[in-house]
């Protein structure tokens, strides 16, 4: 940790905020803060214990400034190494309330770096301090920051709480407690693993190779049955394809013929629709002459009634225009006479009007000044009343002073007299404090020799225990070699008795469910037999069926073929033309031809024949089908006697009852052994604790007696040196006393504390009313500046309200000779109401004129519009006359064209275009769907080349192949079970060998952490690293105090663990650190500091870079203060500044930077701080 600001205000002597920059205070690595006894040079070593762990080390109650009643720190301090630095910012408030208790209002942390408050409780700030620097602020105080009254501290803690600050400075938790709940937690989580992992286990009883390999066997004869499916699908469906063709194309035949049939009988409509659309379109050509005809005819009659009605509008518009011209010619004229009379009116008002506006201005800025005028007298009045009051108070605050003065002269003491009272009173309390010490020395030589008794006796009691204990020990011991006699197997045995049993279990149950399938198998075999045999019956029935069948077809072709052979020479002869050569004799011509043979039923015997056909086909078909079952009957019959033929081999060679009985006899002995191996364990668990626990607490009585042998020793010494103690202070109280009553009767005192009190107020009395007296005296300045002014600003208004009275004269007067010009231009009357009303008369006039004018304008306008329309109109006329002549010729040329009689004749044929085009639509879709119904017949028909298929046989191949599908579907879906059966084995296998490698590896792990267990107990591991970091400690710190002292101590470690001194100059004699001066302690304890310092920065949890000294240079003789400052100047680096507290002049001149602490003076502030370079 490097310090980078620290700000301070309210603690101790330091009243108004100062700030320190340690960065330019530690720029040279070695660094000092100087000033007088009390300026409050290690009150800022206060301030950094305060704002990181919220107190002090000095352990004071008392640290707010008196003249304060709350304190503020911010410490700002920056940690890490290289790219990690990150800088934090500590803020402490504290407030003294009513009752003088401190309550801190408060404490936040802050991480500069990321903006983050991380702490803001008192608690919760301390606890991250720890976390972040890695130091207790008791460490703290002991290796880092060492101030008045802690310098030495580490070299006297011994045992336990040694060990616990080594452990929290170096973070040797991790070894110790924390360590050994790593280890139990990790040992429980591998026994609760272990006790999953046997559960596992216990699922995986019935899996085995031999269940896999069955499974693979049963899956092989489905694959074959499947197999014998696939292929009996792969025929049926050619048939399905085959004839499917062959029957969709039969019903699509159907269909279209169906199609035809309907579109016949539909021609006779669509022929008149036709009809009926021709004559339409012919109307259509004609419609148009119709329509321009009559759209002239309706313009003509339109334009004739049009002209009539403006013939007589013109003639008003004509009378109109005559009376308006005499109105208009009026106006003009009067506009002439009376225009420019009031203009000139207009004029002299607006000029009037200009004159009354600054006439009306000039009155408001009198109004104004008025105002200002009675403000300002006002304002006079009152600075008079104010100064009449200052005055007042400056005859007071005069009178103030000279009472003050009085007071302070006759308060006033000499200060030799002070001096001496205050000797006194020093002397008093040294008397008092001996003969205080004197008694607590007795009460403590008493407790000595009680303690000393009470010890031996305890002792004498330790000794006895420690002896029972040995044969308490001697007992467990003994129970342990009987366990360890008395085995009755590991965990392994327990397996392989497990083993035995599961093979058994295993063995037993296949055994057992192969009788269960065997009598599964011939269940199934029964019905299969039976319906074989069903079949077969029908099979025989349907063969004489054939043969008959047969017989009587054959019989009905010889007849049908007799019959057709007398009839040939009549159906060649039928089809023989002239001059064609005969096919029997070869000759062109035919005199006679033979004659047709009549043939009586030979239809009907065609007709019968073909039906036994068809009925001995569908015999065949029927035959055909029990064929087939009876194959697959044969299949299914041969595959369920392999089963049983497989099961009863199996069943041949195993005993049931015998393997029960087996497995009987195995479970009973595995329940013995588990239950004697857990026996066995919990006893050996138990004997196992009972030694440990026996063996700690041996170790513990035998620390304890050796602990008070020692405790003996050294509180004899102890009682020896508080004897010497107590007679050294009789005779310093005796001679105490003596001075003490000498002084009393020289000052003539009875009381020396009353009368030192009654001092310290007269001094307190005196500094408030020399303080008074500055506040009266700047009081009195500040009142006689107040009265120059007020004097100052009652002349100003004087000047400014005469200058008021003479700009209100001159404006007057200006305002009078305004008023009578503008009774001349206005003639007497108001000149603002006089111009409107010009105004308006001269607008009145304008304005008719303008509308007469417009009017005028207007109406000549219209007449001639009108007598334009009227032109244009009979001209229209005329031509519209000529068109609808070349109209009727046309009309009638079309009509004669489209054969149509009449214009009515055409009107009627008209049909809408939608209906029009709808009817052509449905024309065209007629023929277009005559066309391809047409086509497609021909096209099935040339497809179809004679082959027809039954329903029924079609129906018989679909039901056919259904059944077969849905037996294959069946099959597939034993064999997709079987499958995932053969996967589900073959992952549980592997997973059980899995399990096994996994219990394996748990029980080596148990063993090991087990042993780790039995090593950490007890702290003894902690004990070991502490102490080998403190021969570190020791040993550094031994070379540090060899070079300070010139080669005269050394620090070394006793068989305990304790500091001791070795001295090199007097035969190496090993003085115990109790027995040092006060010089001594202060280099052993500084070589110690030093060296703790150093380990932190290696081994600690943060990186610290600075080191604080806050005592003992005053101890040391000149040579050794020059070692000392030497060693400081060569242990400051780039990483590591150091800092010293001292007011030895000697230290300034080699300290390269120096803060310097300056004392309080009274009404200063407090405390003021500066750096300085040497």
């Amino acid at each position: 940790m490097k310090p980078r600001k620290l700000k301070i205000k309210g603690l101790n002597s330091f009243i108004d905020s100062q700030e320190i920059d340690f960065e330019r205070l530690t720029e040279k690595g070695l660094f000092g803060i100087f000033g007088p006894t009390g300026s409050g040079k290690s009150t800022i070593l206060d301030a950094i214990t305060i704002a990181l762990y919220g107190r002090i080390a000095r352990d004071s109650d008392e640290f707010i400034n008196t003249e304060c009643n709350d304190l503020s720190i911010t410490y700002e301090f920056e940690i890490g190494q290289g790219s990690e630095r990150k800088k934090y910012v500590a803020d402490r408030n504290v407030k003294r309330d009513k009752n003088g208790r401190y309550k801190t209002s408060l404490a936040r942390l802050l991480d500069v770096n990321g903006g983050v408050i991380l702490a803001e409780a008192t608690r919760d700030v301390q606890t991250e301090v720890e976390k972040i620097v890695g130091l207790t602020c008791d460490d703290f105080t002991r290796s880092v920051v060492l101030p008045q009254g802690k310098f030495s501290e580490f070299l006297k803690l011994t045992g336990k709480e040694r060990r616990d600050m080594l452990e929290r400075i170096f973070g040797l938790e991790k070894y110790g407690k924390n360590l050994l709940d790593k280890i139990r937690k990790e040992r429980n989580s591998k026994l609760k693993a272990m006790d999953l992992l046997t559960g596992e286990l216990k699922g995986f009883k019935d899996i085995s190779e031999e269940v896999y390999e069955e499974s693979k066997n049963q899956l092989d004869i489905l694959l074959e049955e499947e197999k014998i499916l696939k292929n009996k699908k792969e025929i049926l469906d050619g048939q399905y394809e085959k004839f499917k063709v062959t029957w969709e194309l039969q019903k699509e035949l159907e269909e279209y013929k169906n199609l035809k049939i309907i579109l016949d009988n539909q021609k006779k409509d669509v022929e008149d629709k036709t009809e009926k659309v021709k004559k339409a379109h012919n109307a259509l050509i004609v419609k148009p002459y119709i329509d321009s005809l009559k759209n002239t005819e309706e313009k003509i009659n339109k334009n004739q009634e049009e002209l009539a009605k403006l013939r007589k509008i013109v003639e008003n518009v004509a009378e109109k225009l005559n009376l308006t011209e005499k109105d208009y010619n009026c106006i003009v004229l009067r506009k002439d006479k009376e225009i420019p009379e009031l203009v000139t009116k207009e004029a002299n008002l607006n000029q009037s009007i200009e004159l009354l506006n600054k006439t009306e201005k000039l009155e408001e800025e009198k109004a104004d000044l008025l105002a200002i005028y009675y403000k300002k007298q006002d304002e006079q009045q009152k600075l008079k009343n104010e100064l009449e009051k200052i005055n007042k108070e400056r005859l007071l605050l005069q009178k103030n002073i000279e009472d003050t003065i009085n007071r302070l002269n006759s308060i006033r003491v000499e200060p030799e007299y002070r001096d001496k009272v205050q000797a006194a009173s020093y002397k008093e309390a040294e008397y008092y404090d001996l003969e205080a010490k004197l008694k607590e020395l007795s009460g403590k030589r008493e407790d000595k020799k009680k303690s000393i008794i009470n010890l031996k006796k305890h002792y004498k009691e330790i000794t006895l225990e420690h002896e029972k204990i040995d044969n308490e020990f001697l007992i467990i011991q003994k129970e342990k070699h009987e366990l360890e006699n008395n085995f009755p197997g590991d965990n392994s045995i327990l397996l392989e008795k497990q083993n035995l049993l599961m093979q058994t279990s295993k063995v037993l149950d296949e055994a057992l469910r192969n009788i269960e399938e065997r009598d599964k198998l011939n269940d199934k075999l029964k019905p299969v037999l039976q319906f074989k045999v069903k079949l077969e019956q029908n099979l025989a029935l349907v063969n004489d069926n054939i043969m008959t069948l047969q017989s009587s077809i054959e019989l009905m072709q010889k007849e049908i073929e007799i019959s057709e052979r007398a009839n040939l020479a009549f159906i060649l002869a039928e089809k023989i033309q002239e001059q064609e050569p005969c096919p029997v004799c070869g000759s062109v011509h035919h005199p006679k031809l033979a004659e047709q043979v009549k043939a009586e039923g030979l239809e009907d015997k065609k007709q019968l024949l073909e039906n036994l056909k068809i009925k001995f086909d569908k015999l065949q078909s029927e035959m055909r089908e029990i064929n087939m079952k009876l194959v697959a009957l044969e299949k299914d019959k041969q595959f369920i006697e392999e089963e049983l033929e497989k099961i009863n081999e199996k069943l041949v060679i195993i005993d049931i009852n015998e393997i029960k009985n087996r497995r009987s006899v195995l479970e009973y002995e595995f329940t013995e052994l588990k239950r004697n191996i857990e026996q066995w364990n919990s006893r050996k668990t138990a004997n196992d604790k009972n030694l440990l626990d026996i063996k700690d607490f041996k170790t513990n009585i035998e620390k304890d007696l050796i602990k008070l042998s020692e405790t003996v020793k050294g509180e004899e010494v102890a009682l020896a040196e508080v004897d010497n103690t107590f007679n050294e202070l009789s005779e310093q109280l005796k001679n105490s006393k003596e001075e003490y009553l000498n002084l009393k009767v020289e000052l003539k005192i009875e009381n020396i504390e009353v009368k030192l009190q009654e001092l310290k107020n007269y001094e307190k009395e005196a500094l408030t009313l020399q303080r008074d007296e500055k506040n009266l005296r700047s009081s009195l300045e500040s009142v006689e500046e107040r009265r120059e002014e007020f004097n100052k600003l009652i002349g100003n208004y004087e000047v400014e309200i005469a200058k008021i009275l003479e700009i209100g004269k001159e404006k007057k007067a200006v305002v009078d000779d305004y008023k009578k010009e503008i009774g001349r231009l206005s003639e007497g009357k108001e000149p603002r109401k006089n111009i409107e009303v010009i105004r308006e008369a001269i607008a009145e006039i304008k304005s008719l004129e303008a509308n007469l004018k417009t009017k005028l304008d207007n109406i000549k306008n219209e007449k001639q519009q009108l007598e334009n329309k009227s032109l244009s109109l009979e001209e229209g006329n005329n031509a519209l006359s000529k068109v609808l002549i070349e109209q009727e010729e046309q009309l009638i040329k079309s009509l004669t064209d489209n054969r149509f009689t009449s214009r009515e004749e055409a009107l009627n044929c008209l049909l809408p275009k939608e209906y029009i085009s709808n009817l052509e639509s449905f024309i065209k879709d007629y023929e277009d769907k005559l066309k391809n119904t047409e086509n497609n017949i021909l096209r099935i028909e040339k497809r179809l080349a004679g082959d027809l298929i039954e329903e029924e046989m079609w129906n018989n191949l679909q039901l056919e192949r259904i059944e077969n599908n849905n037996r294959l579907d069946i099959k597939l879906q034993e064999i997709a079970k079987c499958q995932q059966s053969i996967e589900k084995l073959k992952k549980e296998l592997e997973e059980l060998k899995e399990l096994l490698k996994q219990k394996k590896e748990l029980e080596h792990i148990q063993s090991l952490l087990d042993d780790l267990d039995k090593l950490v107990q007890g702290n003894r591991f902690v004990e070991f690293v502490a102490m080998n970091q403190l021969k570190y400690i020791a040993l550094e710190a031994s070379k540090r105090l060899k070079d300070i002292t010139r080669g005269r101590y050394a620090l070394e470690l006793d068989s305990n663990g304790n500091f001791t001194m070795r001295d090199d100059f007097n035969g190496g004699v090993i003085r115990p650190t109790s027995t040092l001066s006060g010089g001594e302690t202060f280099l052993t304890s500084l070589a110690l500091a030093l060296s703790l310092s150093s380990q932190i920065q290696l081994k600690g949890s943060a990186p610290l870079e600075f080191f604080f000294l806050d005592e003992g240079f005053g101890t040391l003789d000149t040579d050794l203060l020059e070692i000392v400052i030497s060693s400081l100047e060569r242990l400051h680096s780039d990483r590591l500044s150091v800092g010293i507290i001292s007011h030895v002049e000697e230290l300034k001149n080699r300290v390269p930077v120096k803060l310097i602490v300056e004392p309080a003076l009274p009404g200063q502030g407090g405390s003021k701080v500066k750096i300085e370079y040497t």
